[in-house]
């Protein structure tokens, strides 16, 4: 198991063994795993990542599996799914996130809060959980705590262009375009032939936030004259 993705190991006689990942028909090491998936040494000494799935515990993913296969309006059913995966597997971080995520559809942000930082006492280091959280908090328009996540996100991961976005966005609804700037310089030296995923995914976010900030240049200048 690694962050919202499974693998299969296979144990050969000697006692060594290989990781095959069935998505790209190729065998990957526990090393690069490791690097993708940015999983924190934190995680990795609880055995929340890269250890052999117990029965209980596959049952808990299949519940989560479940529970985002119904509709954003089912949210009872979704919760209620989440619920039973973490009655098989209590610490298993994906049913935290997808519960926090669904109470946050439903603007309960003290639940999804609650749900988060659950994850956060399980990883300490999951960057994206502090990402999710600053992203509450500016819906919230609490813009310092929203800052304080973004930045606790980068500096958990500081290779993820996202964060970076979030907060520059954050950034420019207390009018400090420089530090904005800043960010979206981040992210897009993150953007290269290597993360070509990320600039596709990323693009038209990082164009519409690349024009509000030129925007917000010139409405300082403007004020300057």
């Amino acid at each position: 198991l690694t962050p919202g993705h499974m693998f299969i190991r296979w144990h050969l006689p000697d006692g060594t063994h290989f990781n095959y990942e069935t998505t790209q028909t190729i065998e990957i090491t526990d090393d690069e795993y490791i690097s993708y998936f940015n999983i924190s040494q934190h995680a990795l000494s609880s055995k929340m990542y890269m250890t052999p799935l117990t029965d209980k515990q596959i049952i808990a993913t299949n519940y989560v599996e479940i529970a985002c296969s119904f509709t954003d309006s089912e949210f009872a059913k979704q919760l209620e799914l989440c619920d039973k995966s973490l009655m098989n597997y209590n610490n298993y971080v994906n049913a935290w996130l997808t519960k926090g995520e669904i109470f946050a559809l439903q603007n309960n942000f003290d639940e999804a809060i609650t749900c988060f930082n659950k994850v956060l006492e399980l990883d300490s280091l999951n960057y994206r959980t502090f990402d999710y959280i600053g992203s509450l908090y500016s819906r919230q328009n609490k813009s310092t705590d929203a800052i304080t996540h973004f930045t606790k996100a980068i500096s958990c991961n500081p290779n993820d262009p996202q964060p970076y976005m979030h907060r520059a966005e954050e950034y420019l609804k207390i009018d400090n375009v420089d530090d904005a700037m800043a960010d979206f310089e981040s992210a897009t030296s993150f953007l290269n032939e290597f993360t070509i995923f990320k600039f596709l995914v990323n693009y038209i976010k990082l164009t519409e936030l690349e024009q509000k900030i030129m925007e917000a240049y010139l409405k300082k200048y403007d004020n300057n004259k």
